[in-house]
């Protein structure tokens, strides 16, 4: 996957793909299959479309389950490097902080953009909102929180930046698809 991860030309720099419980896509069912049949036939013209395959599938699995975004360079849409430099700095914050807010209008002036500007490009560029990319990555922080620890979710709700835990539950269910209880119980 690292190769995957270096194609992309981001600053990540590991490529880590974060499991939903739940999920299910008749597109990576039928490339799964596909490939699964190719494998058990087992001759040379099969060989070189399993490959293929196989490379369809780790994209799908990349598109779906990493924190990897595409970047859209429509009309509006902010420049790569602001992009990356805006995205490591509320990285940068999301690590650095256990709680409280982000301050975007000081990330929006270090990309040297209003905070609107920043807002409607960023959002045009990778298909959410700032704030909306903030929580997501809070949510992958609580995931990985409930995965390695048992700390009660009412601390890994504020431990990953939430202000209570009934904000946490919400946000939760509506990035993960289901409670962060059931979650936890599903691991």
């Amino acid at each position: 996957m690292r190769n995957a991860a270096e194609q992309f030309d981001t600053s990540y720099k590991e490529l880590v793909l974060t499991p939903q419980i739940g999920f299910q896509s008749k597109h990576i069912r039928h490339i799964a299959m596909s490939l699964l049949s190719e494998l058990i036939e087992a001759n040379a013209a099969g060989r070189f479309y399993a490959d293929s395959l196989a490379i369809g599938l780790a994209m799908q699995l990349i598109r779906r389950f990493s924190s990897l975004r595409d970047i859209h360079m429509g009309l509006g849409g902010m420049a790569p490097h602001r992009l990356r430099k805006a995205i490591g700095l509320i990285d940068e914050h999301l690590a650095a902080e256990e709680e409280g807010r982000i301050a975007l209008r000081s990330i929006a002036k270090e990309v040297r953009m209003s905070y609107f500007h920043f807002s409607r490009s960023f959002k045009q560029s990778m298909g959410m909102s700032p704030t909306g990319y903030i929580a997501e990555r809070r949510i992958e922080h609580a995931k990985r929180l409930m995965q390695e620890t048992d700390i009660p979710i009412a601390e890994i709700a504020l431990r990953s930046g939430f202000a209570s835990q009934s904000h946490f539950t919400t946000s939760f269910r509506r990035f993960a698809g289901v409670s962060p209880r059931s979650f936890r119980s599903g691991i």
